[in-house]
């Protein structure tokens, strides 16, 4: 009660005039409804992938900000600094957390560390399930960073923290554990790559590049549909119709039904048809928040390993 006690002294609200402030850092508070909206905003204009390095880096800085905070207040020994994250973390709302196990040590000037604990109520899985549903992976990302970033700056060495379980698979609670990366060897080199993927400002470029693009597809796709008519008006069937449209466009074309069966296809060999069919099938068993029949309700494009797919529904009328 008494750590508690000293770390809410940190907290000044001010009512009156529309400040909140942690420490000397001015707050705000924002509803998981609109983090939500913003990480899914994230998913379809940069990626899933993308959104998990973008988040990870957001709590880490909140993570290292916070340690700051506590640095400059509080004099304490390491293991009692680190103690106090899991105190942070949970007064700030983002969900409870608790330690069951910490060891540290100083070998030759080196920091070891492991650390082990839960997470319970995670507002990230929370609106992860709620948006998408229960996951196969772990989804709490920005608590994960979090935790990170406020280790990395007690010790002054990175440190990765990783869900062992999580809420968003359906999980009781969110199990998770910390290490250096010196630890953790290759283990940690995803997020490594979160740490060193480009600033927000970048991002946002890369974003409006995008948008950029898909204006240009959505023009390249309307041509299409232009040529589709026109075939289909001469009473042409869909083989004589791709074929067509590949001599017009000198691009592969594929028509396929929801069960992504082809009915279709021109540009394009049977085994590399196959090929291909087998990693979009991939992508959409990785990105659960992507149930196939989303993936043909739009015109968009899907960047894979291996091609690219620039993907538009054709609805038929049944007689």
């Amino acid at each position: 009660m008494v750590k508690q006690q000293s770390l809410l002294k940190q907290i000044e609200l001010k009512f009156d005039n529309g400040y909140i402030y942690i420490g000397k850092n001015r707050s705000i508070i924002v509803t998981t409804d609109a983090f939500g909206s913003l990480r899914k905003d994230l998913i379809r204009n940069i990626g899933f992938e993308r959104m998990k390095g973008f988040l990870f880096r957001y709590g880490w800085d909140l993570g290292r900000q916070d340690a700051k905070e506590l640095l400059n207040h509080t004099n304490c020994s390491i293991e009692e600094y680190i103690k106090y994250g899991p105190e942070l973390h949970t007064m700030k709302g983002h969900v409870k957390a608790r330690c069951t196990s910490l060891e540290v040590k100083n070998e030759n000037g080196k920091w070891h560390i492991i650390m082990e604990g839960y997470w319970s109520h995670s507002y990230e899985a929370e609106v992860h399930v709620r948006q998408f549903g229960t996951s196969s992976t772990p989804v709490c990302f920005t608590l994960c960073g979090y935790a990170s970033g406020f280790v990395s700056e007690i010790i002054g060495e990175k440190t990765i923290f990783k869900e062992i379980t999580c809420e968003g698979m359906g999980e009781k609670e969110c199990g998770w554990i910390g290490k250096t990366i010196e630890q953790w060897g290759e283990q940690a080199e995803q997020e490594l790559q979160y740490l060193d993927e480009s600033p927000i400002v970048e991002e946002l470029a890369l974003t409006y590049e995008k948008l950029l693009e898909e204006r240009n597809h959505l023009a390249f796709v309307t041509a299409i549909h232009k040529k589709l008519t026109e075939e289909v008006i001469k009473g042409n069937n869909l083989h004589s119709v791709v074929h067509q449209v590949f001599q017009s466009t000198n691009t592969p074309v594929l028509i396929e039904n929801l069960h992504l069966h082809p009915l279709a296809y021109a540009g394009i060999s049977s085994n590399e048809l196959n090929e291909y069919k087998e990693e979009l099938i991939r992508y959409m068993g990785n990105n659960h928040f992507c149930q196939p029949q989303a993936v043909v309700t739009s015109t968009q494009l899907l960047r894979l390993r291996h091609h690219h797919r620039l993907m538009t529904p054709v609805f038929c009328k049944t007689k």
